[in-house]
């Protein structure tokens, strides 16, 4: 899969967006989105695996392309030249408030790295890890106090907590409407696995 894939795409309901609705409309389109989920593929490829010429298989992607849904390159082939296909994002939001977004909404956003905790209580089997390495040694609760944990972006326990002081000297609580917060979570045995029995909570000021 491309790594530029554009993440998410917003629209507004509005006639300027009408070319990425109509690529949708139209049933041999969506059929090709569902390969291309899958896998980059050629246009000759595409063509074999719905029955249709590569001339119309053609016109399909040249319509996905200007809709900015799919993106094409070229590639050398066993004879010749090929074009391959591949998704050029992998979600779209459509906005039906045509306002969203236009007023001047007062919001404060605050990041907290992952080392940025101030307490935890960990249970080995455990570690920590920066982009490149493991941070300390695997197994040994006593790195995730290290003072020097801040290039740490991964870490993972059995059991415990960690604890993450949010700063809020700069916001008047008093005219907080509404409270957003992000994170990646995932339960692990081993690597990750979405489907694994776990029992990860969140829990925000009690």
């Amino acid at each position: 899969m491309n790594h530029e894939t554009k993440e998410i795409l917003y629209l507004k309901a509005e006639e300027d967006a009408l070319p990425f609705f109509q690529a949708l409309a139209n049933k041999n389109r969506l059929e090709i989105l569902r390969i291309l989920r899958q896998k980059d593929a050629s246009i000759k490829e595409l063509g074999e695996l719905l029955g249709i010429s590569s001339a119309v298989i053609t016109k399909h992607i040249q319509a996905l392309e200007e809709a900015g849904i799919v993106r094409s390159s070229t590639r050398p082939g066993k004879r010749g030249l090929k074009k391959l296909c591949t998704l050029a994002l992998n979600e779209a939001q459509v906005i039906f408030n045509n306002n969203y977004g236009d007023s001047a909404r007062s919001f404060m956003e605050v990041e907290l790295p992952i080392s940025a905790y101030d307490q935890c209580e960990i249970t080995a089997p455990c570690g920590m890890a920066g982009e490149d390495r493991i941070f300390g040694s695997i197994d040994d609760p006593r790195y995730f106090t290290a003072a020097n944990r801040y290039a740490v972006n991964l870490l993972w326990f059995t059991s415990g907590w960690v604890r993450y002081p949010i700063p809020l000297l700069d916001v008047d609580l008093h005219r907080v409407e509404e409270i957003e917060i992000s994170m990646e979570l995932c339960s692990e045995h081993p690597g990750f696995n979405n489907h694994w029995k776990s029992d990860i909570a969140f829990e925000l000021a009690g």
